[in-house]
C-alpha cells in the first residue's frame, strides 16, 4: 500500500511544480561590462592601478575584487592594490532582469629593476644611467699610484651588486671606478 501512496505524491508534485507544462523562459540579456582601463596583461612599477570602464544598463551595480564601486552614469573607476607578481583582477556587474557579467584582467607588477651593466663606461655616463633607472649611486675611487700621472677617465672597474641583479629602486649601488682596471 506504501508504494501507490509514495508515486501518488511524486505525480502530485510533479504536477504542482508545472514540470514538463511550463514554457521556457527567453534568455535574459546580460549587463554589458567593458573595461578601458588597466590593459588586460599589462606590467607596472606602481603598487596599485586604477580599473575602470563602463556598463549598461547605466544602473547596473559593479564589484571589483569583491568589492562594491560606484557607477556614474554608467561608467565606475576604483584603485586596486597590487601585490609583487601577477595580480588577477575580477570585476563583476548585476542588474535586475539582467545576467549577471564578469571580466577577469591581469595585471603584473614588477617593481625590481635589473642592474644595467656599466662596466668600462666613463664615470659621469655609468652615473647618470644608474641614477635614470632610480638606484642611489656611490662611486669609490680604486686609483693605483701612477693613475694620478695618467691622462685618461676614470671608468667603471666593477659594481656591487653584479649586473643583473634585481633591486628595488632606491637601492644602493657601489661603482668601483680607475683609470686602470
Amino acid at each position: 500500500m506504501r508504494r501507490p501512496l509514495s508515486l501518488l505524491l511524486v505525480l502530485l508534485a510533479a504536477t504542482v511544480a508545472g514540470c514538463g507544462d511550463a514554457s521556457p523562459q527567453p534568455p535574459r540579456k546580460p549587463v554589458v561590462l567593458t573595461l578601458s582601463a588597466p590593459n588586460d596583461g599589462s606590467t607596472t612599477r606602481e603598487d596599485a592601478v586604477q580599473v575602470g570602464g563602463s556598463v549598461t544598463p547605466a544602473s547596473a551595480r559593479v564589484l571589483v575584487r569583491g568589492e562594491r564601486v560606484t557607477v556614474r552614469g554608467g561608467r565606475f573607476e576604483t584603485a586596486v592594490d597590487l601585490r609583487e607578481g601577477t595580480n588577477v583582477i575580477d570585476v563583476g556587474a548585476a542588474a535586475p532582469g539582467r545576467r549577471a557579467s564578469w571580466r577577469a584582467l591581469r595585471v603584473i607588477r614588477h617593481s625590481r629593476i635589473r642592474l644595467p651593466d656599466v662596466v668600462g663606461r666613463e664615470t659621469v655616463d655609468a652615473v647618470g644611467v644608474l641614477e635614470a633607472r632610480g638606484f642611489d649611486v656611490r662611486v669609490t675611487n680604486d686609483d693605483g699610484l701612477l693613475d694620478a700621472f695618467r691622462d685618461r677617465p676614470r671608468v667603471v672597474c666593477r659594481s656591487d651588486p653584479e649586473p643583473g641583479t634585481e633591486l628595488m629602486p632606491g637601492s644602493e649601488v657601489e661603482v668601483v671606478v680607475s683609470k686602470t682596471c
